[in-house]
């Protein structure tokens, strides 16, 4: 955290610092997630944080817990369902190179759901499996990027 903390504290007060010094990739994901945890709301608002966890407790079978979890980015108000959706397309891409960089799907969602849905209230009893639920949430998300807050056919079709 210190890495970018000196950086913002130095810009701030307006003091150069000289960013090429540091790896790129560490460079853009500090400033991605130090921007995120500073959005006055997450991008998943909190009174969403239910509708996707019981997404998340639904059977898997027939893609069932993804589909309700895409379906889910529906509701989120327009400002956060353009940012979600820009911002798991880019993971996506970034989790495409995983044989490079060793970042899949999974590994982004360890590192951005505490950004993406950030835990209010701590139950230390169900705290590791909320945990797992809320990481495998951003990385269905993730996954499944180019369908995230997007009007699925079968919704289309249902309307007639």
């Amino acid at each position: 955290m210190a890495f970018i903390e000196l950086p913002c504290t130095s810009l701030n007060k307006g003091h150069f610092f000289r960013w090429w010094k540091c790896p790129i990739g560490i460079r853009c994901c500090s400033l991605l997630k130090q921007w995120l945890r500073e959005l006055p709301e997450p991008m998943i608002p909190h009174k969403f944080h239910e509708t996707f966890l019981k997404c998340c407790k639904l059977s898997d079978q027939d893609n069932l817990k993804t589909e309700a979890i895409i379906t889910a980015s529906l509701l989120l108000p327009p400002l956060h369902s353009a940012s979600l959706t820009i911002l798991v397309r880019f993971l996506s891409d970034v989790a495409k190179a995983s044989q490079e960089n060793k970042m899949s799907a999974k590994n982004l969602a360890i590192i951005f759901m505490p950004c993406l849905l950030p835990m209010e209230n701590l139950d230390v009893n169900n705290c590791d499996n909320d945990i797992a639920n809320r990481t495998e949430i951003v990385e269905a998300l993730i996954k499944n990027s180019n369908s995230v807050c997007m009007i699925d056919q079968k919704i289309k079709s249902a309307q007639g």
